[in-house]
């Protein structure tokens, strides 16, 4: 079976969590991952892009409206 993207939904809580799986991928990790987080409004833990791209060596970015989802 073939996948094309890979999901991780989180709760309030789960910062750390994300954090620690991203940290496990690949700088050549061949899938786009798309990561869905409950976070307070405004955001009580900051700029979540720029905290998880301190543990990940791809390219983090908030999801903006019919941008296309890619990998790396």
């Amino acid at each position: 079976m073939a996948y094309g993207v890979v999901v991780i939904g989180a709760s309030l809580g789960g910062l750390e969590a994300v954090s620690t799986v991203l940290a496990a991928l690949p700088a050549g990790f061949p899938l786009p991952v798309v990561v869905a987080q409950h976070r307070a409004t405004p955001p009580a833990d900051g700029d979540l892009p720029a905290i998880w791209q301190r543990h990940t060596s791809l390219s983090v970015c908030e999801a903006e409206d019919k941008a296309p989802i890619v990998s790396g």
